[in-house]
């Protein structure tokens, strides 16, 4: 009897120590499984990254740009790399100041008190800009072509022949520029870089006079066309709808190197002596264009 009941203790305690032996053995099998499912997971997500990458150089690489990263005061900026171009064109509005010319209009005026509508004072100019660009990384260079203008009128019974006269004058500024840019700021939806340009414009001022009032077809009394050669900075703003397109804001401020001479005014001048004044055309203002810019990437 003792040794049934030893053998059937011995049959009891192998029997629970395979039991446990399958238990652990089943749970091992199970982390093993979860492990091979996370290492998939894991190996497809680095393929998916890579396909990404691959896809983004193809695309970069097409579009002859790449992408460098830079951080200031914890904004994070993307400058676009490769070579790449802008176009832009739009409305500009710039204050001129042109005192000697206003002295000789205040002239004109005085002399004429039997004038209705007096000749205004000239500063305040409108008109036109376009502009080219050429980038490489953060520098480029631009192209710009740009006028303003502004068309003042006078009128009244002239004392002398008892007829209505017109007299009309139109002053402004233009030509073309070339400059050099430098970005300090660019994201996905702006950027901003400043730009220093040497002008080579003409400054010009034509007078016209009838009895009939209309100009259109009219030939100038008297004209002032002066070369001006000048340094322009200006800070562009740029606020993007999309990868290449946008609407760029530009103040700027326009310093001339030479004076423009008066003298073509001067039969009507009432001082008599605008042969010798001179004006330096001091502007700034503002452009506001609509802007193209072909391949930039600042995804």
């Amino acid at each position: 009897m003792t040794k049934i009941i030893a053998f059937l203790t011995l049959l009891l305690l192998s029997t629970g120590a395979s039991a446990q032996t399958q238990k652990e053995i089943s749970e091992r099998n199970a982390r093993n499984q979860r492990d091979q499912i996370n290492n998939e997971r894991i190996r497809q997500h680095d393929a998916d990254v890579d396909e990404r990458t691959k896809r983004d150089n193809a695309r970069n690489q097409s579009a002859g740009t790449y992408q460098y990263s830079g951080s200031s005061g914890g904004t994070r900026f993307n400058f676009s790399t490769g070579l790449h171009t802008s176009l832009s064109g739009g409305y500009k509005i710039g204050m001129m100041k042109i005192g000697n010319l206003n002295s000789d209009v205040a002239a004109y005026n005085a002399e004429r008190p039997w004038l209705e509508t007096k000749m205004p004072d000239f500063g305040l100019m409108k008109g036109y800009e376009f502009t080219g660009q050429l980038w490489y990384e953060k520098t480029g260079f631009e192209f710009v072509v740009s006028r303003l203008r502004q068309t003042n009128d006078a009128n009244g019974i002239e004392t002398s022949t008892n007829r209505r006269g017109y007299r009309r004058i139109v002053a402004g500024l233009g030509g073309v520029s070339f400059g050099m840019m430098y970005a300090i700021a660019e994201a996905k939806h702006f950027a901003i870089w400043p730009t220093l340009d040497i002008d080579v414009h003409s400054f010009k001022a034509y007078s016209y006079y009838n009895t009939t009032g209309d100009f259109k077809d009219a030939t100038p009394e008297l004209e002032i066309d002066e070369l001006m050669v000048s340094n322009t900075l200006s800070l562009n703003i740029s606020l993007f709808a999309s990868r290449w397109l946008g609407i760029n804001f530009r103040p700027y401020c326009q310093l001339p190197w030479n004076s423009v001479s008066l003298a073509g005014l001067a039969p009507y001048a009432g001082a008599g002596n605008a042969d010798v004044k001179k004006d330096w055309p001091v502007n700034a203002g503002i452009s506001v264009s609509l802007l193209l810019a072909f391949n930039r990437d600042s995804d």
